[in-house]
């Protein structure tokens, strides 16, 4: 199942700096309360599925992938 996830992944390049500098910003935003909350927080997650070089729907699809290939916690 793993290489299915994979293959998901775009072939577009991958801002590697800037995905690092994202991600860290989006691992450290606690989740939204409020709609204005919640659309900083959509803005941020655009920001990161481009620069990992996907289109949303590739990132929903890789999403739904990983989460079902997760253990249950």
């Amino acid at each position: 199942m793993v290489g299915r996830t994979v293959r998901v992944m775009s072939r577009r390049p991958i801002d590697h700096e800037r995905l690092r500098e994202i991600s860290a910003r989006f691992s450290a935003t606690p989740p939204p309360r409020t709609a204005a909350e919640q659309d900083a927080y959509d803005r941020l997650e655009d920001e990161l599925i481009e620069a990992m070089g996907l289109t949303r729907a590739e990132f929903v699809h890789m999403s739904a992938t990983y989460a079902r290939l997760r253990p249950a916690s």
